[in-house]
């Protein structure tokens, strides 16, 4: 194992100085080109950031289009000779989802065209810094990251408004797999379970018609999962049939009342469990995992590689990037306490609670045999026989409810696909990017809060949250150190001094 590590080692390494060959060779070439001397000093990139693709956009150019809002901000700080100097490149949308897969992709787009700028002739001797805004951060950094050493040619990166989310498969021993990751890879059988135990309850009401809707709606993930599109609402559906189901439960059946509809729960629920065991190798969901769009992402203990180039990210307290930070935060501890729940709560019973309930079982069988008309008596043995049942399902039951409460949390911060196979993932949404050996790069993690100028420009706005590029103190900021970066040098050609 450790020779195979030595010798991926020595090809990525080999891998980077080919890249820093071939740039070089790229600028070689470069220098024989007839001069461009009204080719710029600093070139800024702008990312936006989610739902904000221009293509949607009602006028143009959006703020952070060349001659937008943005730029012209920036450009009424400092000195007018300094600007002569920058350069607002015209860089390619993304989609702007809120999707893994969406940002996967521009991603990879983004990537490419930054390698782009640096090995086009007119481009590669100027500097290049990056302001991205929103998930616009997550995937810019991505996209530096791709470029491995490369990335070191731009000068840096700044984010407005951040919440870096990554994505990792979870990390667990095949001998013991845990109950988070168990009801996350058989999630369709989890809810397969709430929806024909209510199916059932409902047939022995005697009410045929809402029993067979039941039914329909507990194979439905299982159908919708295999229909590419679908795969989001199944997805849904797993999340929400358990607090469905028992709210239904709660609202239409008199549990503890003479009908025996705590008879009837018990006796769904046990042929509900015994059929969703059975047909759990054919609903698993694991198929359906997509991470990323198209691979199964990255392994918990496999982190991403560092940033090689300057990175400052500016946040305003209670953005929202601080509430996706903190929603995931929150859903990632909330499954992971409840993956100590189950099976293993319930290995730790101790011996003697299972003593006492025995000996409760024997003793309300004779009493109901002696006394088979005391109500007291049928009701101390409907409880007695039925806690062996009812309390492991209600665990297991206000378990599943968290974890899928927990889901939808992820889902909103960071993406769809993290209703897919909870469990099997997880998601962080950090301050900043983790990475295998930290940062590796100066970075900077900037708090801005909103002075009384801010707060007087942006009252007719509306939100004053995330439109953190709108701030005249941010605007200020960010031009001083776009201008910063202007008079740093950079890599030179002779027709450039």
């Amino acid at each position: 194992m450790a020779d195979d590590q030595d010798g991926l080692r020595a090809l990525a390494d080999r891998i980077d100085e080919l890249s820093r060959q071939r740039l070089a060779f790229a600028r070689e070439q470069a220098r024989s080109e007839p001069p461009d001397e009204a080719s710029p000093v600093l070139w800024v990139h702008l990312i936006h950031g989610t739902w904000a693709n221009p293509e949607k956009a009602g006028s143009r150019p959006t703020w952070f289009e060349p001659g937008g809002s943005l730029e012209s901000a920036l450009r009424a700080h400092g000195h007018a000779d300094d600007w002569q100097r920058v350069r607002f490149a015209d860089v390619p949308p993304w989609s702007g989802r809120n999707s893994f897969a969406a940002r996967s992709v521009a991603v990879k787009d983004l990537a490419d065209y930054f390698e782009g700028v640096l090995f086009c002739p007119r481009t590669t001797f100027d500097r290049h810094v990056v302001v991205a805004h929103s998930h616009g951060g997550t995937v810019a950094a991505e996209a530096l990251r791709h470029l491995g050493p490369l990335a070191a040619e731009f000068s840096g990166l700044l984010t407005l408004g951040t919440p870096f989310v990554e994505r990792f498969r979870k990390v667990e021993a095949p001998e013991s797999v845990s109950f988070d990751s168990l009801t996350g890879i058989y999630a369709h059988a989890v809810a397969f379970f709430f929806a024909f135990t209510l199916a059932l309850c409902f047939l022995f009401e005697g009410w045929p018609g809402l029993a067979a809707a039941s039914a329909v709606v507990a194979l439905m993930p299982w159908g919708f999962a295999r229909i590419p599109r679908l795969r989001l609402v199944a997805e849904v559906l797993n999340a929400a049939i358990p607090w469905a189901a028992l709210a239904v439960h709660v609202a239409a059946f008199d549990l503890w009342g003479p009908s025996g509809s705590l008879g009837n729960l018990i006796i769904s629920a046990v042929v509900s469990l015994a059929l969703a065991v059975v047909l759990a190798p054919k609903l698993m969901v694991l198929r359906s995992v997509h991470f990323l769009g198209s691979s199964d992402g990255l392994r918990e203990d496999e982190h991403p590689a560092p940033l090689k180039t300057e990175l400052l990210a500016i946040r305003a307290p209670g953005d929202e990037a601080s509430h996706a930070i903190a929603a995931a935060s929150a859903a990632v501890w909330i499954s992971d306490q409840l993956s100590e729940v189950g099976f293993k709560t319930l290995g730790r019973i101790p011996r003697a609670a299972y003593a006492v309930l025995g000996v409760a079982l024997i003793v309300t069988a004779g009493g109901l045999f002696v006394f088979p008309d005391r109500a007291a008596w049928k009701l101390a043995a409907a409880l007695a026989w039925s806690l062996p049942v009812v309390g492991p399902m209600g665990l297991l039951m206000l378990a599943l409810l968290g974890k899928s409460m927990a889901t939808l949390l992820i889902a909103l911060a960071c993406g769809p696909e993290a209703l897919q196979a909870p469990g099997v993932m997880k998601v962080f949404a950090e301050p900043l990017p983790r990475s295998s050996d930290g940062l590796a790069a100066t970075a900077t993690l900037r708090m801005v809060f909103p002075s009384a100028a801010d707060l007087e420009a942006l009252r007719f706005k509306g939100s004053l949250r995330h439109a953190i590029y709108d701030y005249p103190s941010v605007q200020k900021y960010v031009a001083a150190w776009i201008l910063h970066h202007a008079t740093r040098p950079g890599p030179t050609a002779p027709h450039r001094q």
